[in-house]
């Protein structure tokens, strides 16, 4: 289904949020094995604390403004189909406060959801405090008004997460019933309560960390943790949530047994050749390391997503396009048509602006829609005929000499191809063929000298 989210940002010199836009992404659950060849659950080699205060907690996200952890925050309200969910914040005594109703969506007849995230780390490096030698999340909260609203999660992923929004560790809490001082109380919920494996329509985990440790957080998850999310979700009506801090730490517990490893990932392919050299947005420069969980670290980041049946179904992270060092529109004329090619075969695929007559549309079309949800979004008139065809489960995209290329994901408008940049970024085939040379370089792929690029046309 499409969830229209509607996100709001602010910063650490603004006490309150303020609207800036709203954008729209397909909700896409895909449910596939952890690839994690170390998995050590933590809670087997932290010692068991009972106390439960500041001392004994490492600080994940705190509302102080010049604190390190004070991280940028964004709202999500999701109004799926004409429903009306609704939240807003404020940031005020170093602390957070959260209010806003939960509705049911009139043409589901079920509740819709809200939720507040810190805006995800970029840099593989720049990541939280170091959660590893922890079994508890603690969650410093103020009194609440609506201490008996039911829906309350809290979320959060890592630098090997798939997908940071629907493959993200998640577990519920509650407020009722808390012990509270004068300086609030704790939430303690122990990291084998999250689930990567939940239900994108209540946020309640299909399988949980007890029953299959391949849903569980690692060690290194929780020593790389990139965002935060809170959700008032599955539930409809009111609520009200004050938050002092995140934190991670320690509550009396019995220590859980270290879960199994998973299986090792596979070294086959679903492609037709090899992955072509010097690809362009410099997508060559990436390693699948750097974006995604996988081991060997040389592997380049095109064949995992395009190639790998390992990463089958997941994409590259939302808003990938505009990294800096990939800087999509930033290689495209809007003047004239931009032709993409297959990165391994190089046939032709998608043609932008193309004739509206045909289907095509505007290159600030395109532009609009693919900012709009986060992936180089594509439409029926803008597909190379021949060239791009829909798998027999619809909705796996794939390119004439079968490589993955993304998702198909119908709207009211019709046909949408929302793709990876990195299946798109291929050379045409008599070009791929001339080989490396420098005069090739030359003429079509970019430079960096490292991290800064720049175009050589």
């Amino acid at each position: 289904s499409i969830t229209n989210l509607i996100l709001t940002y602010t910063d650490q010199d603004s006490s309150t949020a303020t609207a800036r836009t709203q954008v729209t992404h397909s909700a896409m659950v895909t449910s596939l094995p952890r690839l994690v060849t170390s998995y050590l659950f933590l809670s087997s080699i932290a010692p068991n604390r009972a106390e439960d205060n500041p001392e004994t907690t490492i600080p994940l996200v705190t509302f102080k403004k010049d604190e390190t952890t004070n991280y940028k925050f964004v709202l999500e309200n999701d109004p799926v189909m004409g429903g009306q969910s609704h939240s807003s914040y404020q940031i005020t005594n170093d602390t957070f406060r959260w209010n806003g109703e939960v509705v049911n969506v009139p043409k589901l007849d079920a509740p819709g959801f809200c939720s507040v995230k810190s805006l995800y780390l970029i840099g593989r490096d720049n990541v939280m405090n170091d959660a590893s030698a922890c079994t508890h999340l603690k969650l410093r909260v103020g009194v609440s008004s609506t201490p008996d609203y039911a829906g309350f999660k809290v979320s959060f992923s890592s630098v090997y997460t798939e997908n940071h929004t629907f493959k993200s560790f998640k577990a519920n809490f509650a407020v009722k019933g808390l012990d509270f001082d004068e300086g609030g109380a704790w939430v303690d919920i122990p990291f084998a309560d999250f689930s990567n494996d939940w239900s994108p329509y209540t946020g309640d985990a299909v399988t949980t960390c007890k029953d299959d440790p391949a849903v569980c957080p690692t060690a290194k998850d929780l020593s790389t943790i990139k965002q935060i999310t809170i959700w008032a979700e599955g539930v409809s009506g009111g609520f009200s949530l004050d938050v002092l801090g995140i934190y991670a730490g320690f509550a009396p517990t019995k220590n859980t047994p270290p879960p199994p490893p998973p299986p090792l990932p596979t070294t086959e392919t679903t492609c037709s050749g090899p992955i072509q050299e010097n690809l362009r947005f410099n997508i060559s420069l990436f390693t699948a390391d750097e974006i995604l969980p996988y081991y060997p670290e040389d592997e380049g980041l095109a064949y995992a997503v395009c190639c790998d049946p390992d990463f089958a179904g997941y994409a590259e992270p939302r808003e990938f396009y505009s990294d800096p060092d990939v800087s999509f529109f930033d290689h495209l004329d809007d003047s004239l048509p931009n032709t993409f090619y297959d990165p391994v075969c190089g046939i032709p695929l998608f043609v932008v602006p193309a004739p509206a007559a045909t289907g095509g549309r505007s290159f600030e079309e395109f532009y609009d829609e693919t900012v709009e949800h986060g992936w180089p979004s594509f439409r029926e008139g803008e597909v190379v005929d021949g060239n791009v065809v829909v798998a027999d489960d619809g909705r796996i995209v794939l390119s004439a000499c079968g490589t993955r290329l993304g998702t198909m994901e119908p709207d009211e408008e019709g046909a949408r191809y929302c793709l990876d940049t990195a299946c798109i970024s291929g050379h045409a085939a008599a070009a791929a063929a001339e080989g490396g040379g420098f005069w090739n370089l030359m003429k079509r792929t970019y430079f960096r000298s490292p991290r800064a690029s720049f175009v050589l046309e």
